[in-house]
Parts: structure tokens; sequence; C-alpha cells
């Protein structure tokens, strides 16, 4: 059999992509009988297009290997590559996107048919799973206080110190050594703390802020419950979705590694967009693994990204409770 990436590749040297076309359509309809049609051939094609500075002639190329390999990665990536090297970031963004759908399908359905015997059931038996890859129950109860420390980074490339304390079973203080603000939380009520003075605030997210467990243990005690909706592919990676629900009906999607176990993305819709944080980078400390990376997208219509990289961690020293709540005296 003639190669047709061999057939194509001299045409459109003598006769450009444009008219390349109907050549294609020609090849693909007698290709069962007298042309073959490899992936790698056409792939090579297209880029060796990119590289003389043929890139209306590369596009083409990657076209048609799209129409003859739909359910291809490599192709739709490279698509997106040379839409993005013309500035056309919308083709590549539908381009890429495309490739990754692909991508996740193919790894969802391997996953699946390699694990059905083992797959979690329920969500508390992907919370105990996760509980076991980060240390056991066991050692994540001996921790009654921890202070941890992080290098937050804005959307602007703006750093500042936070410092952030836990007390069981449900105390949360946050302190911004830039701008001297604090907040507090005893697990009811939340303060701003601005020059020693407090300011109760209402209708605040912190109440939803987790506990020093991550609101994995003993979280029905505060009136939360989480839901197993499936398995998902996303960027690759396999997940378990959970949905979390506090008592007052406010709703968090969480993401846990079906491969490792570790708790991973948290999700929240409010209306007119989403806030997901995403932990990485987990760290054994005094035989817990504690993630040490966070990047947390603001998704309104366009990505606005920030984050945090840990710089220390303090177990079990000794915290005030009057650090977590307002002296009403």
């Amino acid at each position: 059999m003639k190669s047709a990436a061999e057939i194509m590749t001299k045409f459109i040297e003598e006769n450009g992509s444009i008219a390349a076309r109907d050549k294609f359509k020609e090849l693909v309809a007698l290709k069962d009988v007298d042309y073959s049609f490899k992936e790698k051939e056409f792939l090579s094609l297209g880029y060796n297009l990119l590289r003389s500075g043929k890139t209306v002639d590369a596009i083409e190329v990657f076209k048609m290997t799209a129409e003859v390999f739909p359910h291809s990665y490599n192709t739709y990536m490279s698509l997106g590559r040379v839409y993005r090297k013309i500035g056309d970031y919308d083709q590549d963004r539908k381009s890429v996107e495309k490739a990754f759908e692909l991508e996740n399908r193919q790894r969802l359905a391997g996953f699946l048919k390699k694990n059905k015997e083992t797959l979690a059931k329920t969500a508390n038996e992907v919370i105990e799973r996760h509980l076991k890859a980060i240390g056991g129950r066991e050692n994540l109860e001996k921790i009654k206080t921890m202070v941890i420390s992080y290098t937050a980074l804005d959307s602007i490339d703006q750093d500042s110190l936070i410092t952030r304390y836990y007390k069981f079973p449900n105390f949360i203080r946050q302190d911004n050594e830039d701008t001297g603000i604090s907040i507090a939380t005893d697990g009811e009520k939340v303060w701003q703390i601005t020059s020693g003075k407090w300011e109760e605030l209402t209708n605040s997210n912190w109440i939803y802020v987790p506990d020093i467990y991550g609101d994995f243990i003993d979280y029905s005690s505060s009136g939360i419950t989480y839901n197993l909706l499936g398995v998902e592919a996303i960027d690759r990676h396999i997940y378990y979705h959970l949905v979390k629900k506090y008592a007052d009906g406010e709703t968090r999607d969480y993401y846990f590694s079906a491969e490792t176990g570790l708790f991973r993305i948290e999700r929240r819709d409010f209306g007119v967009g989403k806030d997901i944080k995403s932990h990485w980078d987990y760290r054994h400390h005094e035989g817990i693994l504690i993630p040490h990376l966070f990047v947390v997208t603001l998704d309104i219509g366009f990505g606005q990204t920030h984050g945090g990289i840990l710089k220390d961690i303090k177990i079990n020293v000794l915290l005030e409770d009057s650090l977590f709540h307002k002296n009403e005296k």
C-alpha cells in the first residue's frame, strides 16, 4: 500500500494545501484499497511544514489528520499549538479542550475497567481512603493544635506572609502580616480584628473553612454530610467526586484522587462564577502528609489565579482560646 502522507507531501509542495484538500478526500475514499494512513506520518508532515514557516499548510494537514484520527489526543494538541502560533487563541483553546476531553474519556474507561472490583462505593469509603493515605485516622487525631505559615501570591504577583492557627475542635484564626488584619472564628461566629478591635462579621464564608482535620473526622457532629456522585476524569487525572453539604444547605464539590486517595480539589459555585482550590505537593510532617502548595482559580468569565506555598508547620503548640473569639467581658 502507498503512504497517503507521502502522496500528500508531494502534492502540497506542488499545488499548496488548499488544492490538496480535494486530493486528500480522494485518498480517504480509497484508503482501504490503495492507501495507508499513519497518524505519525501525518503529524510529521504537519510539523515539517510548521518549521518551514508554512503555517496555513500545517493547519490544513493537522485538520486532515483529525478527520482520519478523530480520537487522537496528539492530533488535537498539535492543532492547538499551530493555532496558538498564529494568535488564534479561541481555536487553540477549543482544540486543546477537545484533546483533553478525548484523553480523559480514554483514561477513565481504562481505569474503570482495571479497577471495577475495588472502586469505592460510598463517600465515607473515599474519605477513609484519604485518611489512610495521609497517615491514618489515629495519627491525625493526635493533633490538637496546628500553626502553619505560608507565602500567599495574588493574581498580580504580590505576595504576603499569612499565618493560620487551628485548635481542636473548630477554632481557626488567620493573620495577614502585610495588612495587619486578622480573621478568627470559633465555629459559630466570625470576627475581623484590626488594631486590636474585634468586629463581628455576618454572612462570612469563613464559617465554612474546614476544621483542623479538614472536616474529614467526626464531620456529622457539625451537620456536614458527603455524597458520592461518581468517578470522573479531569485534566488526565481520575477523581472520586463528592458533594459536601453543610447544615444550612451550603455545598462544595470535593475531588479525591482515585489512584492515591489524596484530597485534591474543592469547588464552590456562587452564581456568577466558581471558586476552585487545588492542593498539591503533599509532604510528610510528623507522620502526616500535608499539602505544601495550593492554587486558587476564581472563574467569573475569565481566570483569576492566586495561591500559596507552605513555609512552616508547628503541631501541638500551646494556643489560648482568646486567640479565636472575642472576650465578651
